[in-house]
């Protein structure tokens, strides 16, 4: 991999690591005894799903080419998402999914989302901007429709 692919990666990587740490401490339900193993796992999802994505593409399975409105859709339905979540009412009890929580974790996934379409532009620049930023957004919106369904 060219020097500037992987400088890219290692940002890649760090902004990973940190949103993955804060899914797993901030929208891992830890009210419960398989708390540990709940966190553990949602943290090693985020990480096994960056590893997946780059072996893929380096052997050649790029993404789907999306386009500036399918973008726009997704985004649009991130934000309907996120803002049902901070709208709905916080759980009376210890270790619950709380907003602020939610609110730190999408703020880490932002900068994870701008570090992956900063590795994309540099390592495959066949793949479009709109099009990193669609694939990590579809994946969002699951996550956070998956919190809202809690």
């Amino acid at each position: 991999m060219p020097a500037a692919a992987q400088a890219s990666l290692q940002k890649l990587q760090a902004a990973v690591g940190k949103f993955a740490d804060a899914r797993a401490a901030n929208e891992t339900d830890l009210s419960g005894t398989a708390r540990a193993a709940l966190s553990i796992a949602a943290r090693t999802a985020e990480l096994d799903l960056l590893a997946r994505d780059v072996r893929e593409y380096e052997g050649g399975k790029l993404p789907p080419a999306l386009s500036k409105a399918q973008l726009a859709a997704l985004d649009k339905e991130l934000n309907a998402i996120y803002g049902k979540l901070m709208k709905k009412p916080t759980e009376p009890y210890a270790g619950a999914v709380g907003k602020d929580g939610i609110r730190a974790t999408q703020r880490l996934w932002l900068a994870y989302r701008d570090a992956w379409i900063s590795f994309g532009a540099v390592r495959y620049p066949s793949v479009t901007s709109d099009t990193w930023a669609g694939l990590l957004t579809a994946r969002r919106n699951a996550q956070l429709q998956d919190l809202l369904g809690n």
